[in-house]
């Protein structure tokens, strides 16, 4: 391991391996391996690009969307649809 001092934080920080993987909740057992693996790639990525993160746990979601039934173009109408059919909106 490789550490170097951040006089930023005032600690210091490992620099080598490269920790990549942001902590984010396990995945559901029930999630579709298609979504699962779009979540998964957003934890390695999160750290380097929080934009290129943000798109593709938007993508994992028009997934999961389409997955429950729902194929509207428009994203927020599709999951609006699925929340009306019982969905609940805290999901």
């Amino acid at each position: 391991m490789l550490w170097l001092n951040d006089k930023k934080k005032g600690k210091p920080e490992i620099v080598y391996p490269i920790s990549s993987a942001v902590l984010l909740p396990l995945p559901n057992s029930d999630m579709p391996k298609e979504v699962r693996l779009d979540y998964e790639e957003t934890a390695q990525i999160a750290k380097f690009s929080p934009r290129g993160a943000a798109a593709l746990l938007r993508l994992a979601i028009q997934k999961l969307v389409k997955y429950l039934g729902e194929d509207e173009k428009n994203l927020n109408q599709a999951i609006g649809t699925l929340v009306k059919k019982g969905l609940p909106p805290e999901i």
